[in-house]
């Protein structure tokens, strides 16, 4: 009797854990499905293909059970199938575009999206941009709807993302326009001269606002300039004279400083309110006594130019919401000696500091990417640079030439490609004539321009006719026959043997990288070259002129190897016409083409 019980109690138990285990878990006694079966097949068949969504299919249990509402979609969308109601789609949410006299639509490449050409004669005085033929217009094409006299009010839907130039120019009837929320770009004149345009809302999806956009909308009073907008163009709202509000001789509009009114030769302090988002285009240039900027807000842009030539501006306080500085917006100001630049900043323009003669010195934030092209050229009193920024990539053309005082540059020292400068440009550093210590990255992967130390004679180095700064060489004397590189040189710059038409032979470090084309140009007597032991050579390596013999500082399966990836993918013998020989320290037993390095170092045949 005990051991029936015991039996009893056991079976009980499992077919307690059997009734709540999972269908698909175990054969027999399930109670529960799991729907996580994504079965393709007409037995799960839910809906077809819409204008948004792929054929839908129910879910599924591993026993073969469906779900009831649970859908999953598979495959492509059906474009044109569109759920309307009322004139909208409830799939997709766009509306019927206006098909009226004078409207024309084009269709796209891609065969499923329109473009509205034009609508310059268009008679309607509503115009809805939406779905076309069952497919959605995407762009407003270039002079759309310039000078039209009738439309008053226009909606973009979503769906386009593209407003060609002056699209809306001289529209003197538009009242109102709803943008759509995928445009990026409010382009040049795109709204100059719609005299009757009274409000407007930028959506957050515009970061540009092109040249003149807004010129000549006497009529506009309310905008709404969100906070991510990046760049306002020159004159984007000239002449919109109800949208300016004026506070201590600042013009605003919205958010943003527009320029300054009163006794321009007078002004000699300018405070900017809280809440300024950015300041325009030329907003201060040239205000001659300007000394001081006091800024307040929370401050995100300074644009092009926009203290340009204020020669007597010593103090500004750049705010830690500061992230561009733009184009020449500094320039010429000789007298500002000192500026802090927000750790937070990602773009500093070119020119923006050029030509200020008393600032001592600078110091580049961390997520700065690029030294712009003159960025701080003509900075005489500049002294020290600290670039030290781990995401700084490139030093363009003029960045500081002619800072003639200055004397260090300090760059970030880390390993690997990606984590340090890889290239200095046209004349950077030129007519940096106290520059001795500047620290260069310690990797192959550095271009440096021949002109980029010109007259740095205290930081160029000339050894046997070649110029070098610490380990990469870059330039070579014009006259010399033949030219050795030191051990240790990792890189030689671009062109650095442009006009050696006498040199015969050039013999490279086992160090030194491969970095591409035009290292050969005009090199017309060049007989010999002792060539690294690169894995990959570049099909551009001879592209200009040949030697009739190489040394390769390698083995002839080395060899095969380099070049194999150039004579597969470009179909060309790079060393057509060209004697190769192999590199070995000791006298090979067998016959080929074998060389080593002589007593003086130089390459002798085996």
């Amino acid at each position: 009797m005990k051991t029936l019980r015991i039996l009893l109690c056991t079976f009980l138990s499992l077919f307690a854990v059997l009734a709540l285990a999972a269908c698909g878990d175990l054969n027999i006694f399930h109670t529960e499905h799991e729907f996580r079966e994504r079965v393709v097949s007409e037995e799960y068949f839910a809906a077809v293909a819409d204008c948004s969504h792929g054929t839908r299919y129910y879910y599924s249990c591993k026993c073969g059970a469906k779900h009831p509402q649970w859908t999953f979609t598979s495959g492509a969308r059906n474009p044109t199938l569109h759920d309307m109601q009322n004139g909208t789609c409830r799939q997709c949410g766009l509306s019927e575009s206006t098909q009226a006299e004078g409207i024309v639509y084009v269709l796209n490449s891609d065969g499923e999206s329109y473009t509205l050409k034009d609508a310059k004669n268009c008679t309607t005085s509503e115009v809805t941009v939406g779905l076309y033929n069952n497919f959605p217009v995407t762009a407003i094409a270039k002079e759309a709807f310039r000078d039209n006299r009738t439309v008053q009010k226009i909606t973009l839907s979503d769906a386009v993302k593209f407003v060609g130039d002056r699209a809306f120019y001289g529209c003197s009837s538009l009242t109102e326009i709803r943008l759509s929320e995928n445009l990026d770009t409010l382009p040049i004149f795109c709204f100059r001269d719609c005299v009757s345009l009274k409000s407007i809302k930028i959506p957050t999806s515009v970061l540009t606002i092109e040249e003149s956009a807004f010129e000549g909308c006497t009529a506009l009073e309310d905008i709404e300039l969100h906070r991510s907008i990046r760049h306002i163009g020159t004159r984007a709202f000239g002449g919109c004279v109800q949208l300016q509000e004026i506070q201590d001789g600042v013009v605003y509009i919205d958010t943003w400083a527009y320029t300054y009114v009163g006794e321009a030769n007078a002004v000699t302090q300018i405070t900017l309110r809280s809440g300024t988002n950015g300041i325009m285009y030329h907003a201060f240039q040239n205000l001659k006594q300007l000394q001081k900027v006091v800024i307040k807000g929370d401050l995100r842009i300074i644009e092009e130019s926009a203290f340009q030539g204020c020669e007597a501006l010593t103090e500004i306080n750049l705010p830690s919401s500061l992230v561009i500085i733009g184009d020449s917006a500094f320039r010429g100001c000789s007298s500002l000696a000192s500026v802090t630049l927000p750790e937070n900043m990602w773009e500093i323009g070119e020119y923006a500091f050029a030509e200020c003669t008393a600032l001592a010195s600078i110091c580049i934030p961390n997520g700065i990417k690029y030294i712009e092209k003159g960025t701080f050229e003509g900075c005489t009193a500049l002294k020290t640079a600290i670039l030290d920024g781990t995401a700084l990539r490139y030093i363009q053309d003029y960045a500081f030439r002619g800072c003639s005082s200055l004397e260090s540059v300090a760059l970030h020292e880390g390993t690997g490609r990606w984590y340090t400068i890889t290239s200095i440009a046209e004349e950077a550093f030129s007519g940096c004539s106290s520059l001795a210590n500047i620290n260069l990255p310690n990797h192959s992967s550095l271009y440096i321009d021949t002109t980029a130390f010109d007259g740095c004679d205290l930081a160029v180095e000339h050894v046997d006719g070649v110029l070098y700064v610490g380990n990469h060489a870059i330039d070579c004397d014009e006259n010399a026959t033949e030219i050795i590189f030191r051990e240790g040189t990792l890189t030689v710059a671009g062109e650095a043997f442009y006009g050696c038409t006498a040199l015969t032979h050039i013999q490279f470090s086992a160090s030194t990288v491969d970095l591409g084309r035009d290292w050969f140009w005009n090199c017309t007597a060049l007989e010999t070259v002792v060539l690294p032991k690169w894995e990959y050579i570049s099909p551009y390596l001879f592209e200009k002129n040949k030697p009739s013999t190489v040394y390769y500082l390698g083995s002839a399966e080395e060899f095969a190897q380099a070049v194999a990836y150039i004579n597969n993918l470009y179909d060309i013998d790079l060393f057509a016409d060209i004697t190769v020989h192999f590199y070995s320290e000791t006298e090979p037993t067998e016959e080929g083409n074998y060389w080593h390095f002589d007593a003086e170092g130089k390459p002798a045949l085996w």
